[in-house]
């Protein structure tokens, strides 16, 4: 038994079957088809889904100035360069970034190219600008920040966790990082630049880039140890 196999073997983790995988990955990505067809058939129609409307208005309603400002912090954590400096600081100062830098970039960058190239297809406009907190161009289906920023601390934490047994550190970074991409979502349609569809979408395509992610990786991992 490998250390690999030690360490998720005391931090209670067990093989999945792929049948399992294929199930948790068709599950949000059903969710994201049944999004898109919403959101398109109501493009259509010129008119907005009733969660955009109704929601938005909602979250909107609770900006205040202290809380502006919280937000935006929260929602600069899920912006393109504050991922690609992390993703740049895994891959060239981290001592392992074979481990954790090398697989989380290239889980990104795929990520980035699926979601900007549905963005593009779609063409769905951004809500009115005159609600805007922060500065945004681009389309606004799926939300790119919801579906990378989930991609990313998922897949980090999942690395982080398989890297150690302390039970306090597994706590601590499971919390965590299954809070902030929530909040970084939430936190697009509060500072203006995103519909609540466009982050539900996000988060589906979020979840199953995610495990499409590991489920490769652990592919990898078994060929590479079955090779030596």
């Amino acid at each position: 038994m490998t250390n690999l196999e030690k360490n998720l073997n005391t931090l209670g983790y067990k093989e999945i079957n792929i049948k399992n995988r294929v199930i948790a990955v068709a599950i949000p990505w059903s969710c994201f088809v049944s999004l898109m067809i919403w959101v398109v058939s109501n493009m259509d129609a010129g008119t907005l889904p009733w969660i955009d409307v109704t929601v938005r208005e909602f979250i909107i309603g609770l900006r205040s100035d202290w809380l502006n400002t919280i937000v935006i912090a929260i929602t600069t954590l899920g912006n393109s360069k504050t991922i690609i400096l992390w993703c740049v600081l895994l891959v060239l100062f981290g001592r392992r970034r074979l481990e954790f830098g090398v697989p989380v970039t290239v889980a990104c960058i795929v990520s980035v190219t699926i979601q900007t190239t549905l963005k593009e297809v779609i063409a769905r406009p951004r809500p009115p600008v005159e609600n805007f907190l922060v500065e945004q161009g681009g389309f606004s289906f799926p939300s790119g920040h919801s579906c990378t920023a989930l991609l990313f601390y998922a897949f980090l934490g999942y690395l982080l966790i398989h890297k150690t047994v302390d039970k306090s550190v597994y706590n601590f970074i499971g919390k965590v990082f299954t809070v902030l991409p929530v909040f970084i979502g939430l936190s697009r349609i509060y500072v203006g630049v995103h519909y609540p569809t466009d982050v539900l979408a996000g988060w589906s395509l979020g979840i199953s880039f995610t495990i499409i992610a590991i489920t490769a990786l652990e592919k990898i991992e078994a060929k590479f140890r079955k090779g030596n």
